[in-house]
């Protein structure tokens, strides 16, 4: 039983091959499929014929960017148009109008070809591409490392719009797979937006990682940031380690010059500073003395006797710090001292005791600090007062 329904299966399974056999017989002998394989066939040469007219425009346009040789502006325009669907060749048209200053038809250009990276390398091959303004060459021949080298590319040409945001949102989550050139990227924007601390972190960070010349580009950028963030000192340093990279050594000249004029700076600003301080202090040690010389001649003019005045003028002339201001209190303190004196002597009935009081305070007038000529207008007053008395003896 066994043996006959396997029989019966390879029987079945010979006889759909043969009319498959003979189904395909029947087909060919009508002249359709010799014409649709004739059409498909003239469709791919035509297609082949473009895309290999195309890559020659292609890489002369590269030739011509480079300054290999002349091709005109009609060819490039020819480029651009035969390749108008071609993300190689749109991706190239974006960096000429980088180069010459396009930035927002670049831009326009790059947002076109952002979602059409699995048929980069068709018409390039495998090529890397130095974009204007990046440190380093980009792979964009195929395979997962175009899509964010390609966001990349639009980071740079959106910060150079303005779109800082945007263009730190498209650079930062690349970092992992392209640290220099996003770092490259991400400086450009920093700076543009003139925080150019961060800009030369993120060069910084990366600049001893870069090979070859791409590693002096990326610490003259470095070293461009340092400068404009002011940390002179540490850009003349690299822009020095550069030598001859390009105008390395005369800007470390100039910033050189730049240090010298900043520490006369320092050194003018700290010493007005200090001036600064000593006036203020002087100001405050001036108001203080002004509040004691106010208070020690109150308790002068409220004292009773010499004894209490003497004790008076000494309470000020302790917490007076300005010789000037002790001077002031002791010419004011004799002035009332000569009117207490003779306040006193009109209230005396007797003239002796009248000319002793006069004469003790001639006497303490003659004997303090202040010169007689400063106090010459209160010995005068008692002198005349001396003579008033003897006169009326």
């Amino acid at each position: 039983m066994g043996g006959y329904r396997s029989g019966k299966v390879g029987c079945i399974g010979i006889g759909l091959a043969v009319l498959a056999v003979c189904w395909v017989i029947a087909l060919f002998l009508t002249p359709i499929p010799y014409v649709v394989i004739g059409i498909a066939a003239a469709w791919f040469s035509v297609v082949a014929l473009h895309r290999q007219r195309t890559r020659k425009r292609y890489f002369d346009a590269i030739a011509s960017l480079h300054g290999l040789s002349a091709a005109p502006a009609e060819a490039l325009e020819r480029l651009w148009q035969d390749g108008e669907r071609e993300p190689d060749v749109q991706l190239l048209r974006a960096a000429y109008l980088a180069a010459y200053g396009a930035h927002d038809q670049a831009t326009q250009v790059l947002s076109a070809i952002s979602n059409d990276t699995k048929r980069f390398g068709r018409i390039s091959g495998q090529v890397s591409l130095v974009f204007p303004g990046l440190a380093e060459p980009l792979w964009f021949g195929s395979g997962a490392h175009v899509q964010p080298n390609l966001a990349l590319v639009r980071a740079y040409e959106r910060g150079l719009l303005g779109d800082y945001r945007a263009a730190e949102e498209l650079a930062r989550p690349q970092a992992g797979r392209q640290p220099i050139a996003t770092a490259s990227a991400l400086g450009r924007v920093y700076a543009a937006q003139g925080r150019h601390d961060l800009a030369a972190n993120a060069v910084g960070s990366v600049a001893s990682m870069a090979p070859g010349a791409a590693a002096s580009l990326l610490y003259y950028q470095w070293a461009t940031h340092l400068a404009d963030s002011g940390a002179l000192a540490q850009a003349r340093d690299v822009f020095g380690r550069l030598g001859e990279f390009g105008d390395s050594r005369a800007r470390a000249t100039v910033l050189e010059g730049q240090l010298d004029e900043a520490r006369e700076r320092q050194a003018v600003e700290r010493q007005n500073a200090a001036e600064r301080a000593r006036e203020a202090k002087r100001r405050r040690v001036d108001q203080e003395d002004q509040l004691v010389l106010a208070e020690a001649l109150d308790r002068v003019e409220l004292a009773r006797g010499p004894r209490s005045r003497d004790q008076a003028l000494d309470w000020g002339l302790e917490r007076i710090r300005q010789e000037h201001v002790r001077h002031q209190l002791r010419l004011e303190a004799s002035r009332l001292e000569v009117r207490a004196v003779l306040d006193k002597v009109e209230g005396l009935k007797t003239p002796a005791a009248k000319r002793r009081n006069i004469e003790e305070a001639l006497d303490r007038l003659r004997a303090d600090r202040v010169r007689d000529e400063l106090q010459a207008t209160e010995i005068a007053l008692l002198e005349a007062a001396l003579r008033d008395l003897e006169g009326g003896r």
